[in-house]
């Protein structure tokens, strides 16, 4: 999909710092930032890489501060955002911003158009800049300082003696090696010169899309080590070559043509989509890459250090579609299966290898994964695969919850889930009240219907292994469960199902996991209960991009991010739009509303209303989330692996339905 910004629009300033980039590899190296290059979050960064511990993510070239001196005269083209105000203001040069398949930026000085491409080769860790002038005339002379952070991607730099700030050449190559914890940078020039003159910038400000809001938001110093010299004959190219590797390849044609073929090349699974949802499939497959687990793109994140098994979990369906090979999906399911312990899952892992990182346990996590490995057997139809590797382990988690384990975790007398307690939260809304006590703990509505759902996939397991005794068994506890619900979670003064039962305490808050009781494979509710909890969340919580967290009339709503970007766990949850429940949203709907063309129709439309976001806003991907309010700004992760997967998981299945 081509995206083109043409000169009215990047003269819009408000409107182009929403308008981001991102260029990632699957070896996790990205670069990410808007049209204009001005850095608003603390991720950005024009390189960006792993670190030698699991969770490390280092911002190592921040950018480039852009000269251009034409008769004598200097045009500065990049663009900051101080704590005093936007300074320089390159954005007036650039004339258009456009995406096919690489960022191409192109600035008009007067009379005379400089082209700037940027690319990240897929297979090695090398971003590749490209300056060329493109007229004739007079050449003209560009001048590049590497202003840097050296800094991990959730904190923030500031000047100190203790940073390094020289930088050492030989022959075409500057090293940079700001502190011993920091990754070497290597940045190769092929002509020009190169100049040591160190310095810092002080107070680079980064904010929420709303920069005019007077907030002065987050705030870092960075330093420049020296600068690139180049003077530029008519077409002629400056090429730099920036990684933590050695480069040894500098035929930049060569490059630019294989980088774009192998993006090309990839097919996209769903052959009979929108060109929106073909390219889509290709931009998940391009971040997923070689990765096991954990698709790399999942991991830009200015909030959090580590992956949560959740979302590993919401992305896993929408891999198994965007993936030709199966066996990576076993690969993904037996990697998940080897981080249980005590029939539970941990909150976060680390990225590489997998392993159990510090953090509570989950309650729902397990029962996930079961739901993740029927989704997959479905698709695969490998009975053996959950015969040999499968099975055993999804007994002894039942078994496991059935009698109790950490967490407070446990089967009540009544058949119902159990989880947490006021200091330890489990579910994934970890919302706590003005004393830090949680208040999402006891029978909760979503680990309820992941039970029920958990029971009648080993029912059905076990009818396929023809276990007969063992599916009589499941089903029944599932008997149990669903009289239990009904009778437990029922509201009759709100007419609706209770958010958290517990004791004499009854939260009847109307949250996005209602979905849980109508979308997974087996719903705890028939047609008719299903249809008007779908009704209600369709009147209450849908929008154009996902699901409320939290209906608008509940005293706790909020619709709003905050001026500076920050997310806190009350906005999350309390009123934000999460995209990624669109796949429960669709699966609820083809269940309850059954498969009918209109039915389809209009769900294939409404997933179409994210195309917007991903050729407007966030380029090429879909971000983690929006603001309840209009206009809807969006926050959170650049680009979410869970949205973006169930967008796609949800477009593939109804194109099934249709052949």
């Amino acid at each position: 999909m081509k995206i083109f910004f043409n000169k009215d629009i990047c003269a819009d300033l408000e409107e182009g710092i929403k308008k981001e980039w991102l260029e990632i590899n699957p070896g996790g190296v990205f670069a990410c930032t808007n049209i204009y290059g001005m850095n608003t979050r603390q991720y950005h960064g024009l390189y960006v890489t792993p670190g030698m511990a699991a969770n490390d993510r280092f911002v190592l070239l921040s950018k480039f501060e852009e000269s251009v001196f034409i008769d004598k005269q200097v045009f500065e083209i990049s663009t900051n955002s101080y704590v005093g105000g936007i300074y320089p203001q390159g954005y007036k040069y650039l004339e258009s911003f456009s995406m096919d398949p690489f960022p191409r930026f192109t600035y008009r000085i007067e009379n005379r158009r400089i082209e700037k491409t940027v690319f990240l080769l897929s297979d090695k860790n090398i971003l590749i800049t490209r300056y060329t002038n493109k007229n004739q005339g007079p050449p003209v002379k560009i001048i590049l300082k590497p202003v840097l952070a050296g800094r991990k991607i959730n904190e923030l730099a500031r000047e100190s003696q203790n940073v390094n700030v020289d930088s050492y050449f030989d022959g075409k190559v500057v090293k940079i090696n700001p502190t011993p914890e920091t990754p070497e940078l290597k940045i190769y020039y092929t002509s020009g010169d190169y100049a040591q003159a160190p310095l810092w910038y002080y107070n680079f400000r980064y904010g929420g899309p709303e920069l005019n809001s007077g907030s002065r938001g987050d705030v870092e110093d960075l330093f420049n080590t020296g600068f690139f010299t180049c003077i530029l004959k008519a077409y002629d190219s400056f090429d730099l070559y920036i990684s933590v590797d050695e480069v040894k390849d500098f035929d930049y044609e060569k490059l630019y043509r294989k980088e774009k073929a192998y993006r090309r090349s990839i097919q996209p699974r769903l052959t009979r989509s929108t060109v929106f949802v073909k390219d889509l499939s290709k931009s998940i497959e391009r971040m997923s890459g070689s990765n096991t687990v954990e698709p790399s793109g999942q991991l830009i994140n200015c909030q959090r250090e580590h992956l949560t098994v959740r979302e590993i979990l919401f992305s896993a369906p929408g891999l198994l579609v965007s993936e030709k090979k199966p066996d990576k999906n076993l690969q993904i399911m037996e990697s998940l299966l080897g981080l249980v312990k005590d029939g539970l899952m941990p909150e976060y892992v680390s990225l590489n290898p997998v392993h159990h990182e510090s953090g509570r346990w989950t309650g729902d996590g397990s029962l996930l994964l079961i739901n993740y490995a029927y989704l997959l057997y479905r698709e695969t139809k490998n009975i053996k695969f959950v015969e040999e590797k499968l099975y055993e382990p999804f007994r002894d988690i039942i078994d496991t919850y059935r009698k109790g384990t950490r967490e407070n975790i446990y089967i009540d007398r009544d058949g119902l889930l159990v989880t947490g307690s006021f200091d330890v939260n489990t579910s994934w809304i970890p919302l706590k009240d003005k004393a830090g006590k949680v208040l999402r703990y006891g029978k909760l509505l979503e680990m309820n219907g992941l039970w029920y759902n958990a029971l009648k996939i080993m029912e059905y397991f076990s009818r396929q292994l023809k276990l007969p005794k063992l599916a009589g068994k499941y089903a029944d506890m599932a008997r149990v469960v669903l009289k239990s619900f009904l009778k437990v979670f029922w509201d009759f003064e709100k007419i609706r199902f209770s958010d958290v039962v517990r004791d004499n305490y009854r939260d009847s808050s109307l949250r996005v996991n209602q979905l849980f009781l109508i979308g997974l494979p087996f719903s705890i509710l028939d047609r008719e209960l299903g249809n008007n909890v779908l009704t209600k969340i369709e009147d209450d919580l849908l929008t154009p991009l996902g699901i409320r967290s939290l209906a608008t009339n509940d005293p706790a709503y909020t619709g709003r991010f905050a001026p500076d970007g920050k997310l806190s766990p009350e906005i999350i949850y309390n009123g934000s739009i999460w995209p990624w429940a669109i796949g429960l949203y669709c699966d609820a709907v083809l269940q309850i509303r059954g498969e009918q063309q209109h039915v389809i129709n209009r769900l294939l439309q409404y997933l179409d209303g994210f195309k917007k976001t991903y050729s407007t806003y966030t380029i090429s991907c879909l971000p983690e989330l929006f603001s309840g309010e209009r206009p809807h700004i969006y926050g959170g992760c650049l680009a979410y692996l869970p949205a973006m997967c169930e967008v796609l998981r949800s477009t593939y299945k109804i194109e099934k339905i249709r052949k």
